[in-house]
């Protein structure tokens, strides 16, 4: 059996984007309560649709992260600035819905949660929902308990082990119905029989992929072996724009056909092809690789070279580093205060438990907050 970890702000999202309707600009109230009832009815659906594996829920949510308040080095500036999630903050202003509304609701779901079916909740003033995820798991560990994580960020790879997996459930090209699961090469390797993975699929239908040389790979039509470091390593090299995260370095160049200017990025083939160069016979990408100064500067020469690129190998190998206090959650990087913070919410709550059966109940779920089944606007 398994506790649930919830990241919150995709909860929300997921629900969400399944009521287009609802911007809690037009009828707010009345968006509200469907905005919450949507809410209980996908976690109600969820735990009874896994019942068989889920023994506690635990729900996670970012506050305003302490990555903000890291200078970013980039490799076409000469000043830092501390614009981490800059780009969020503009497309927020950009959106159709009322993202104050939205939030505020949906921490009132979360605190009624906590408060009147004893699940555990972490928010810090400071640490993302990352971090909380990634506390939770570890103090899980520690205790010899497993847990799954419910999200889709790719970042949350690096915390597969084998007492940790992740279910994405999202509707991709190799998993039509249930999702994905994401589980490591340790946590396959140690099982005698498929009986605990094969939970969100009837006809899975495995195959070997122990060789693969990099990133996560397919070994069933929902099950895959994360190589749980992979998305870590290559971002800090080619940076990730949806986090305002810079790539080690950039370029510009000519567009023949339309004469255009395009500025370039390091890419995902470039830092595996250096690899290629660089490292002799089959590996896998281990925490050590994180950490390792000459490793990296090797992989940006290589790159240099096989794409005639004229890279300042030392202000990238800067840029790189860099990255990784942003991308990699470890004691290591993530902000000390904020660890403690997490440590003092979650220990007292390792041992609190959930009322699962009662959030299986849509009656029970709905009664706390006063709703009913009905949609409480026309048209909607």
């Amino acid at each position: 059996m398994r506790t649930l970890i919830i990241d919150g702000n995709f909860f929300g999202q997921r629900v969400l984007r399944a009521l287009p309707d609802i911007t809690f600009k037009v009828y707010p109230d009345e968006e509200k309560k469907e905005f919450l009832k949507a809410c209980c009815n996908h976690l109600t659906n969820y735990l009874e649709q896994n019942k068989g594996i889920i023994e506690n829920v635990v729900i996670v949510k970012d506050s305003r992260s302490w990555r903000r308040q890291v200078p970013i080095i980039r490799p076409n500036t000469t000043t830092p600035e501390c614009d981490y999630k800059a780009n969020r903050d503009e497309r927020m202003e950009e959106e159709v819905v009322d993202m104050r509304i939205f939030f505020e609701t949906l921490e009132e779901f979360f605190k009624t949660l906590h408060e009147k079916f004893n699940v555990p909740y972490t928010c810090i003033y400071g640490a993302e929902g990352d971090d909380a995820i990634w506390a939770w798991t570890k103090m899980l560990k520690g205790l010899n308990r497993h847990s799954m994580i419910y999200c889709t960020d790719s970042d949350m790879n690096q915390l597969v082990n084998s007492h940790t997996i992740i279910h994405r459930q999202v509707k991709t090209k190799e998993a039509q119905t249930g999702g994905e699961v994401i589980v490591d090469k340790t946590y396959w390797e140690d099982k005698n029989s498929i009986k605990e993975i094969d939970i969100f699929s009837d006809n899975t239908c495995f195959w070997g992929a122990e060789e693969e040389l990099i990133g996560g790979r397919q070994l069933g039509k929902q099950i895959f072996i994360a190589n749980p470091f992979w998305n870590v390593f290559k971002k800090m090299f080619t940076g990730d724009g949806k986090d305002n995260v810079p790539s080690a370095h950039i370029w510009n160049r000519i567009v023949k056909t339309t004469g255009a200017t395009q500025t370039c990025k390091l890419t995902e083939n470039m830092v595996e092809k250096a690899i290629e160069g660089v490292l002799v016979g089959p590996w896998e990408t281990c925490e050590d690789f994180l950490y390792d100064t000459e490793l990296h500067r090797d992989i940006l020469i290589c790159i240099a070279k096989m794409k005639g690129l004229d890279i300042d190998i030392e202000k990238s190998l800067a840029v790189v580093q860099n990255n990784r206090k942003l991308l990699y959650l470890n004691h290591k990087e993530i902000d000390e205060n904020v660890v403690k913070d997490l440590v003092t919410n979650i220990k007292p709550q390792l041992d609190k438990y959930a009322q699962v059966s009662k959030l299986r109940s849509s009656t029970h779920i709905l009664n706390a907050f006063g709703l009913s089944s009905v949609t409480y606007f026309e048209n909607f």
